[in-house]
């Protein structure tokens, strides 16, 4: 297929032939990014049988109106007070492709094919054909310390003027990008405590305490530094804790443990992570 994807319309599509059901898949899904919509894969795809249906096919859930927003209510009073963006609106379209076996290959389904939408074309969507391109620019951007999804957006749409990127595209692109650099959210508290038994290893002063949960979620964490440990001895006659409004990427708040040198100057003690709670 040396075709210009972006050139063919829904015709075209119909004379198209494929080897193979992944080849199918995987050209209908560019050729759909390039059109400003998404293709997932529907019931009943085979090797023999290729259904794609649009991304926003399915039906809409209970209050929810024709650009798939539904408003919450509160259970107290009543009133909206949330908005959630849905993208099932039970659009029509599919694509269809059977195999053919005197020729050996996918050929166009006419009867399981419809070529309606129900909803405009949503050009946030052709960003995907560049994704790879996309994440390695935002790594970058967070190695500069640049990663609010707003700041993220803006430098996007000044370095991809041709794509459309809004805020949840960025956040989107954002959480990805992290989880590349920073592995799964579920294995963080392992991977820490692997960390700082290797630090403990290499130096000996180091301490450091964590607890985890059943399902491997970090509960609780403290650590000291050799640094921190001898500046401890020192000027221990004050010690100052305050922990932070806010919560980190385990969902804890961070508790600092600080001292004032003998220069003035405040310095680190301890830090830790838990719940304060009343237990």
């Amino acid at each position: 297929m040396n075709q210009d994807i972006l050139e063919l319309s829904f015709e075209d599509i119909k004379k198209l032939k494929f080897e193979t059901s992944d080849e199918c898949q995987e050209y209908l899904r560019k050729w759909a990014l390039k059109n400003n919509f998404e293709l997932r894969k529907s019931t009943g795809t085979k090797p023999y049988a290729v259904y794609l249906e649009c991304s926003r096919a399915g039906k809409p859930r209970k209050g929810e109106n024709s650009q798939g927003k539904r408003t919450k209510l509160s259970k107290k009073t009543g009133n909206p007070f949330h908005k959630i963006f849905t993208h099932k609106l039970g659009c029509p379209f599919r694509v269809s492709f059977l195999l053919d076996k005197t020729e050996q290959k996918l050929v166009w389904n006419e009867t399981k094919s419809n070529p309606e939408h129900n909803h405009p074309a949503d050009t946030t969507k052709s960003y995907k054909l560049r994704e790879g391109e996309i994440k390695a620019f935002v790594k970058e951007t967070i190695v500069k310390k640049k990663d609010k999804p707003s700041i993220i957006k803006e430098k996007l749409n000044l370095k991809f003027p041709d794509i459309n990127i809004d805020y949840d595209v960025s956040a989107n692109i954002l959480y990805k990008v992290k989880q590349d650099i920073f592995g799964d959210v579920n294995m963080d508290a392992q991977n820490l405590k692997e960390l700082c038994e290797a630090l403990s290893q290499k130096f000996p002063d180091f301490y450091f305490k964590i607890l985890q949960k059943e399902d491997n979620k970090l509960s609780a964490i403290f650590i000291a530094t050799p640094g921190m440990r001898l500046q401890y001895q020192k000027y221990k006659n004050l010690l100052l804790v305050d922990t932070t409004f806010g919560t980190n990427r385990f969902k804890l708040p961070l508790m600092l443990g600080t001292m004032v040198n003998g220069m003035g100057r405040t310095i680190l003690a301890f830090f830790c992570s838990c719940f304060f709670g009343n237990n």
